[in-house]
């Protein structure tokens, strides 16, 4: 392959490295990427071609409309980002048709680090980060090639066109630059964990975009047409530090509750949020009237990090009974306008409510509970006398209810006493009676009589949905619970895994004693089954290394930076020295604790540790130095041998018997033209062999030899 041709294909795989994230993120339209397809196909294949000035002036004139198209629809529309992205691609696609010189070829390298920033903001998914890696490598390569290519076009002018690309890039060079690509690129990696940061994080956390989540909105409308989408998309990911109470199939992440019911609809009676206090430790207490008494069960802790979610409201999932939560990583962010709130509505339901310049992205959090338990005197007893408010919101029942749904409740509820009672025995009946379907019943009048004693089939909606109605007809406050089922165990990471096919609804009955407690009216056939396998495992595998990229690069912030500079600091100080900076301490707490470090900077036992570390490294500096005196002892016989291959390979021979210099002086009579490079070479080889230390090191005769290739092989060269 040519040179200029070899420069081409780098140009363009580097564009294709800068714009594949961007492809997969799926924001921007097909026709966008044909186009850009085509332009780099063609510029592969025809970018050598010279262009007509009338022909460069219609392009360059058609990107400035189409600029120009560009800015008034973004005015229109808002779309500035990706009409940005768009624009990028265009003006991309309009270089690689014409790469004749170096000097375009350049520019496609600017161009497509442009496009890899956008990239980084438009889809910063673990994908871009393997992209990335190739990017930094092909980057290398093409930076070389066409500084190569610059210098043959100023000594051989057009003839440079011609010259192979095998002259000048040989295997070994793309293994070694490739090698050393990728060591610069982890010890930036270095300075990327170390270096203060001053915002969000490397990305701006704006560009993970929330996604709706199907099965999960804070409403539910029953009566659908079609099937509910099954997708394993990832929606949150639990660690329990101590671990988990649940098993992990039938762990309740609870999200909404919803109490009024209305043809074929469930919603909110009241909407206002409630703050929540504070403790000294920073949590926020969930109050005792959204409790209903104390709970009684093991506490746990949870951590949760919840993926971006396109909600009206970003609500807090939990498992089991919230009594205080914490968000994580919120150090500087009330100094910065990205301070994290929780609120508490009439439901129990709890929300974030994030500061004016934080933006829509995922969070963590983490929350102490109490696993669900029952208590004796809940499964006899009653609630007695309940408040009129209260009735209103969790006895309601639609005004044009079917007179069959309550005579059937009753019937099934014949002689029982106390809520708990009766509630269980709807919810088994419900589980043994009904089939469960993900198909939607289309638009009916009844949705829940239909289900009951026509369809007698559906989804959890249905189920949850028949299960509070016929409750509330014999006198059980209830209400309607939307969150998630179920949790996968990925053993890489150790956490849980929640999906999206794992959106839920149950059922939950207030009992005297105990608070509100889960009744699940869906039959087992809806829970999503546990996958196993090879391809579970690599996914698995994936998922651990995209939350890994997520927490410590995409939303690396200060936080996060302090929390490593305390580990490193605990790790290398004294017992007495060790640092503590919680999420709540104020900056006077945090100047004390400066105070410690400065203090003990100098004791001998700080720097013990530093002080190994860096002879160790020193010691294996100087081990590497000694190989390689000794290894260049013998590189006499390796560079003469070299030399050897690279003479025949240019078709000079080398006759048995021959030293090098008689070779040269054959060559200087029989008018050779590169003889004299030859015969200097072979005298630098003579003088090394003998001496090492010459002026000329094995580093220099080793360019010296790659540099014989670029000489023509002259008639007499036999």
């Amino acid at each position: 392959m040519r040179l200029a041709s070899l420069n081409r294909l780098l140009s363009v795989l580097l564009v294709a490295l800068a714009a594949f994230p961007l492809l997969l993120g799926g924001e921007l339209p097909i026709p966008v990427w044909l186009v850009v397809a085509g332009a780099l196909t063609s510029g592969v294949l025809w970018g050598d071609k010279v262009w007509p000035r009338a022909a460069i002036v219609a392009v360059t004139s058609s990107v400035v409309a189409f600029f120009i198209y560009l800015i008034i629809s973004s005015l229109q529309s808002g779309d500035w980002l990706p009409n940005s992205f768009i624009f990028g691609l265009v003006a991309t696609s309009a270089r690689a048709l014409q790469m004749p010189s170096s000097r375009q070829q350049f520019q496609m390298l600017g161009l497509s680090f442009l496009l890899l920033i956008a990239s980084a903001v438009g889809n910063p998914d673990l994908s871009f980060a393997l992209f990335f890696m190739a990017y930094t490598v092909v980057l290398t390569w093409a930076l070389t090639s066409v500084h190569f290519m610059e210098k043959v076009e100023l000594t051989m002018g057009e003839a440079a066109m011609r010259v192979p690309a095998s002259k000048l890039l040989t295997r070994r060079f793309l293994v070694g630059s490739s090698a050393l690509a990728l060591t610069l690129l982890a010890s930036s990696m270095v300075l990327f964990f170390l270096f203060p940061r001053m915002g969000l994080g490397f990305f701006s956390a704006q560009t993970r975009k929330g996604a709706a989540v199907s099965g999960f909105n804070d409403n539910v409308e029953l009566g659908h047409f079609g099937t509910i989408r099954d997708s394993d998309k990832v929606v949150l990911r639990i660690e329990f530090p101590e671990g988990s109470p649940f098993s992990p199939e039938s762990m309740h992440i609870r999200g909404m509750a919803l109490d009024r019911y209305e043809r074929g609809s469930w919603s909110r009676s009241q909407t206002k949020q409630r703050p929540m206090r504070t403790d000294s430790e920073g949590h926020f207490v969930i109050p005792d009237w959204v409790l209903s008494g104390n709970p009684e069960g093991p506490r746990f802790m949870m951590d949760v990090y919840a993926e971006p979610m396109d909600m009206s409201n970003t609500v807090v999932f939990t498992a089991g009974t919230a009594l205080r939560i914490r968000p994580e990583a919120s150090r500087f962010d009330k100094y910065r306008g990205m301070e994290k709130r929780f609120t508490v509505d009439a439901f129990g339901n709890l929300f974030v409510k994030r500061g004016r310049h934080d933006a829509v992205g995922s969070f963590s959090f983490s929350v102490e509970a109490v696993a669900p338990t029952i208590p004796e005197g809940a499964r006899r007893g009653s609630n007695g006398v309940l408040p009129e408010w209260f009735t209103e919101m969790y006895l309601q029942l639609p005004s044009d209810l079917d007179s069959r749904v309550t005579e059937l409740a009753g019937e099934w509820v014949e002689g029982l006493d106390g809520e708990y009672a009766k509630a269980e025995r709807i919810t088994s009946r419900l589980r043994s009676s009904f089939g469960y379907s993900l198909e939607g019943s289309g638009s009916v009048e009844d949705p829940i009589s239909h289900f009951l004693f026509e369809r007698k089939e559906g989804h959890c909606e249905y189920f949850a949905s028949a299960g509070v109605i016929m409750m509330r007809s014999v006198g059980v406050p209830a209400r309607l619970v939307n969150g998630f089922l179920g949790a996968g165990y990925n053993e890489f990471g150790e956490y849980y895994v929640v999906t999206e096919n794992r959106a839920h609804s149950w059922v939950e009955v207030l009992l005297p004693g105990a608070g509100w407690v889960v009744f699940d009216p869906t039959p087992p056939a809806g829970m999503v089954p546990v996958s196993s396998g090879f391809w579970t495992e690599i996914s698995n595998w994936f998922d651990s290394l995209r939350l890994m990229w997520y927490k410590w690069v995409v939303e690396f912030n200060l936080d996060m930076q302090l929390g490593l500079y305390i580990r490193i600091w605990n790790t290398l100080a004294s017992q007495s020295d060790q640092v503590e900076i919680r999420s709540d301490s104020s900056m006077a707490e945090m100047r004390e604790q400066w105070k410690k470090v400065r203090s003990s900077l100098l004791r001998w036992e700080t720097l013990s540790k530093p002080a190994m570390l860096l002879a160790g490294l020193l010691l294996i500096g100087l081990v590497v130095r000694i190989w390689k005196r000794r290894r260049g002892r013998d590189d006499g016989r390796e560079l003469h041998e070299r030399l050897v291959r690279a003479a025949t390979a240019k078709g000079i021979v080398v006759r048995p018997g021959e030293t090098l210099a008689m070779v040269a002086g054959r060559l200087e009579r029989a008018g050779y033209g590169g003889a004299g490079q030859f015969g200097e070479l072979a005298r630098q080889l003579e003088e090394y062999r003998w001496d090492p230390t010459a002026n000329a090191g094995s580093t220099t005769l080793r360019r010296s030899i790659r540099r014989l290739k670029l000489t023509q092989p002259g008639s007499a060269a036999k």
